[in-house]
């Protein structure tokens, strides 16, 4: 592989290879005040790379808070919207309880979806931000998210138990 000399002028000097365009090798000279400011530069490129990072991790959170918030939020009205079309049919007082249920468990869903965002505000402001696993923010985010999916889950169940058992009585023709 061809090489070329790069000298410096003057100080002491340290070599290095590196990889040039076209598979050559250019070997570096550079004094010490050269690499200090290759190091200053290469960690003010790592800053930037952890920020972008953390901007695009912050970002994916945000959206995350928000969809939980309008799932939860979704699924309360619809199911309050089914509750108040069955209400006044034969057997549908039958239902109240579990639509009474999911409501409640949806509801729960979206006050803990929302959260969720300001779990995420405060994670912005931890010093452990850029290491997402050692933060115990993160930890309360990952629990609250938890929370909210099986909320939602579980209201998703109380309403298909609770339609299918009054079916199955015959309290209840949909």
């Amino acid at each position: 592989m061809p090489t070329e000399e790069l000298g410096s002028s003057g100080g002491q000097t340290q070599g290095g290879l590196v990889e040039g365009t076209g598979g050559r090798s250019i070997h570096v000279a550079t004094s010490n005040a050269q690499s200090a400011k290759i190091a200053v530069l290469q960690a003010q490129l790592q800053a930037e790379r952890d920020n972008v990072e953390h901007q695009r991790r912050a970002q994916t959170l945000d959206e995350w808070g928000k969809a939980l918030v309008i799932i939860n939020g979704g699924g309360a009205a619809a199911v309050g919207a089914f509750l108040s079309s069955v209400w006044d049919k034969p057997g549908g007082d039958s239902l109240f309880a579990p639509l009474a249920t999911a409501i409640v468990l949806l509801v729960f869903g979206v006050a803990v979806g929302a959260l969720t965002l300001f779990v995420r505000y405060l994670i912005f402001f931890s010093r452990w931000r850029f290491k997402p696993f050692e933060n115990p923010m993160w930890w309360v985010f990952a629990m609250f998210s938890g929370a909210s999916v099986l909320s939602f889950v579980v209201a998703a169940f109380a309403v298909g138990y609770g339609v299918m058992r009054a079916a199955a009585s015959g309290a209840f023709t949909p």
